[in-house]
């Protein structure tokens, strides 16, 4: 049997070693058929395969200096070979409509890429060659490969054992059923009780709501090793005291570990509750790999 890869279909350059797991044939309406990206695997596509996205899809050609612009069809993004700048695929709203909008997703070219061994499949505008779910249907090489609609698209999951099969996924709630406990709150007979845990060594002074001071215990050294790696400075280690405390922006300079402070507030609302899932926020998808890789 062929490997199910993903490749170039210009340079021959393997692109997704398990196109099996990380490819579908998602068809939306009946008629077209898109070979796509598993919305659940797009993270990883996007952080590991060789390939490039683009918001602006212009190349330069060796010594020819006009740049080849491709249509866009409303779509955000255009991919590119990693090693040949080749033309694979885009990124564009054609997913199921949810809320009046249509979901974006990663789709590939069919004749732009090769896949499981198949080669690039030419389009054509002839009434007499086969459409595209036609040969979806008849390619045995594609036969393991995932097919979606709208009803499945988000609904389907790898079962646990790795056998191949897939199987609805559990659907969590918004809102848990087990309830949050803060590092600081009323217990059942009124009285605050802090939940600080490793805060063992010495005194803080931080500002109560009202502006004036009050001694919290802070962790030593040693104790905040234990959580993280980076040995955080007496102004971080009060920072976080204060988010402990309330709810609070933190406003710090550039390269002043403000990521630093918000992964020992997750860290710790962790321990006291781990059954929640904590969610930290970026603006932009660069800082989700950033974030992720320092988390």
């Amino acid at each position: 049997n062929m490997a199910p890869t993903l490749t170039c279909g210009k340079c021959n350059q393997i692109i997704l070693e398990r196109a099996d797991l990380e490819v579908m044939f998602y068809c939306k309406d009946g008629r077209n058929v898109h070979i796509a990206v598993k919305p659940e695997r797009e993270i990883f596509v996007r952080k590991n395969a060789l390939m490039v996205f683009v918001n602006v899809a212009t190349i330069n050609d060796g010594g020819d200096q006009k740049p080849k612009i491709a249509k866009t069809f409303a779509k955000s993004e255009d991919v590119m070979c990693k090693n040949c700048r080749n033309f694979i695929g885009a990124v564009g709203p054609w997913g199921p409509d949810t809320h009046g909008t249509s979901q974006s997703i990663v789709t590939f070219g069919r004749d732009m890429i090769s896949l499981c061994g198949v080669p690039p499949i030419k389009k054509t505008h002839s009434k007499k060659a086969p459409k595209f779910p036609d040969i979806v249907a008849s390619q045995v090489e594609w036969h393991e490969l995932e097919r979606r609609d709208n009803q499945s698209f988000f609904s389907l999951v790898q079962n646990e054992d790795g056998n191949g099969e897939m199987k609805p996924c559990q659907i969590v709630p918004l809102v848990p059923s087990v309830p949050l406990v803060l590092p600081q709150q009323n217990n059942s007979m009124g009285e605050m009780v802090h939940n600080f845990g490793w805060f063992t060594a010495g005194e803080l002074s931080v500002q109560k709501d009202d502006g004036s001071d009050r001694n919290v215990e802070h962790s030593s050294s040693s104790d905040l090793c234990s959580i993280t790696k980076t040995v955080p400075r007496n102004y971080q280690v009060k920072a976080f005291c204060e988010v402990l405390l309330r709810n609070m922006i933190v406003v710090m300079p550039t390269g002043t570990g403000k990521t630093l402070l918000a992964a020992l507030l997750i860290k710790k609302m962790k321990m006291l509750n781990p059954e929640h899932m904590g969610l930290f926020v970026v603006d932009r998808i660069p800082l989700v790999f950033q974030q992720a890789d320092y988390l």
